[in-house]
């Protein structure tokens, strides 16, 4: 919702709820697509444990304490590398034959479809952190057409569900304060104008799923009435 509604029309009987990370990262890519097209993405997801629910999310901070008694303030004292207190999990989900994690799968072909671009190159890499609310994803885009620091800035800016970070950095915490994707960190990486990187943060319980949901069967009920 607010990346592709005009997908839900009076024909409709049927509408997923996406991916948490990949409503963040279609948020952040809608403007670009629409001001300058497309070519390749690549992402870099920073997920929190809440992606895996209210369990996950109170283990880890079950397990954060156990563990700082075990350090009984010692840093060199070792972790357990399957945990997720003082550790990142560097795939989330099964495996493939490929070596790509579910969550990736999910990430590139669900990104591709809500954007309409089906064959997009997306390279992804999905990373759980110990952080209990709010996605973040670190992305580089390739555009068609070359653009400014100032033009992707605007677009951002006049997309209602984005939150452009001129001063100050888009967090995970920060982005759980509001209903909005934070993007900031923009920077050009080509002479041409063509490829640029940004850091972009959800809240993967309220925009990214909750509120999602929500506006999906705002779609639905409109295209009925």
């Amino acid at each position: 919702a607010g990346v592709n509604d005009a997908a839900v029309d009076g024909e409709s009987r049927l509408a997923a709820n996406p991916n948490c990370t990949t409503i963040v990262l279609c948020h952040a890519l809608a403007p670009l697509v629409a001001a300058c097209g497309l070519k390749a993405v690549w992402a870099a997801s920073y997920q929190s444990v809440s992606g895996a629910g209210r369990d996950a999310a109170a283990g880890l901070l079950e397990e954060t304490g156990r563990l700082l008694e075990e350090h009984d303030g010692d840093p060199a004292v070792p972790g357990n590398p399957e945990t997720t207190g003082f550790n990142v999990l560097p795939a989330i989900g099964a495996m493939d034959d490929a070596g790509r994690c579910s969550e990736e799968s999910k990430l590139i072909n669900e990104t591709r479809k809500i954007i309409s671009i089906p064959a997009l190159p997306v390279i992804a890499h999905t990373v759980r952190v110990p952080v209990t609310v709010g996605h973040g994803i670190a992305v580089t885009v390739e555009l068609e057409t070359e653009a400014s620091m100032s033009g992707l800035q605007a677009a951002w800016r006049d997309a209602p569900d984005i939150r452009y970070m001129e001063a100050g950095l888009p967090t995970p915490a920060g982005a759980a304060q509001h209903d909005q994707v934070e993007v900031g960190r923009l920077r050009q990486e080509d002479n041409a104008g063509k490829i640029f990187s940004f850091f972009a943060c959800g809240d993967n319980i309220n925009i990214a799923a909750a509120l999602n949901g929500w506006r999906i069967y705002q779609l639905l009920a409109r295209a009925f009435n």
